[in-house]
């Protein structure tokens, strides 16, 4: 029965790679919680110090080591090393708010979900300064409505807000190999496939580091292209399962546009890789994709980007420049 779950139940798994500057915080957010009855650090080929420190906890964490194979399979590699009949993924530049594991636990129990999703808080540190921003929610309205649709287009919240029951992430597969970016988004999606249960617990329970260095921001091309190929997988899968809706037609539509957008913001030569794709399936593009297709076939992306980005400065201005404000320097 679900509720002789055993106190010490969840197994926390960290996948690290280079994080010597926050790995120690977030063992210490994990060694503070309730109910956990063990703790893995898998140290995924780091070259700084970040093993050493998960190391110098000693028997209260136990520290996994590999060459360089990419977060999902460190992930693997944790749920591999734990038995525990509930999972915790906790990244290693992230927090988990103290008492909120117990939380989780006992709404996993009593409602009988699968996972249960907290609420988080994005933060970042500047010149010692933590600055958090509000708590953020899960669309948990959005999700009743399709789950799957729901988590490939709308539905998501960082690994630390997460509990996870075991059984669940067997079923949904594991985390995908192949994915080294957006790859806690399509496990999401995996997980919904699967069937799963959640349950909203809302309460703050995770910090989640903003930083210049995510994917989104850092490679933006490889970033952009994973979501195209997502889009294009998940596709290809209800399709053939004669279950590709029009609601789920016209939200992957959105998915389509935004890869468009994004790596044409990004002036890729992957650029066209998106528009083919949209093409191939009768998305029809945004106006302001439609402009930049055409301003890039006349122009090419970095004149017509540059072009693009001039006239929102402009229209940015004017909008800003009431009665006595368009002579101010600013």
């Amino acid at each position: 029965m679900e509720a002789q779950q055993p106190r010490r139940s969840v197994a926390i798994v960290i996948p690290c790679f280079n994080s010597e500057a926050t790995i120690g915080e977030a063992i210490d957010s994990a060694l503070l919680q309730d109910r956990v009855a063990e703790i893995v650090v898998v140290d995924d080929g780091s070259t700084d110090g970040s093993a050493a420190i998960a190391s110098g906890y000693g028997d209260r964490v136990r520290v996994l080591t590999g060459a360089n194979a990419g977060v999902s399979i460190a992930r693997n590699r944790g749920i591999d090393a734990t038995t525990a009949p509930l999972i915790q993924f906790l990244d290693a530049d992230d927090i988990l708010k103290p008492g909120t594991m117990a939380l989780r636990v006992d709404a996993l129990v009593s409602s009988g979900a699968d996972a249960v999703v907290t609420d988080w808080q994005q933060f970042r540190d500047e010149g010692g300064v933590r600055v958090a921003e509000p708590p953020r929610s899960a669309p948990f309205d959005d999700l009743a409505r399709d789950a799957e649709l729901s988590c490939m287009t709308r539905f998501w919240a960082p690994p630390a807000a997460i509990l996870y029951r075991r059984s669940i992430v067997e079923r949904a597969g594991r985390y995908r190999a192949d994915h080294k970016t957006l790859d806690d988004a399509r496990f999401l999606f995996d997980v919904a496939r699967a069937g799963a249960a959640f349950r909203h617990e809302a309460h703050p329970g995770a910090l989640y580091r903003v930083h210049a260095g995510s994917k989104s921001r850092s490679d933006p091309t490889a970033f952009w292209l994973t979501a195209l190929r997502k889009a294009v997988e998940v596709e290809a899968l209800w399709r053939s399962e004669g279950a590709f809706t029009d609601v789920r037609r016209e939200r992957l539509a959105d998915v389509y546009n935004g890869a468009a957008w994004g790596l044409f913001q990004a002036a890729s030569g992957e650029y066209p890789v998106a528009l083919r794709a949209a093409d191939g399936r009768g998305v029809r593009l945004t106006p302001k994709n439609r402009i930049a297709r055409t301003l890039v076939r006349v122009l090419g992306i970095d004149a017509a980007l540059g072009l693009t980005r001039v006239y929102a400065r402009s229209r940015r201005h004017l909008r800003g420049s009431g009665p006595g404000e368009g002579m101010s320097p600013r």
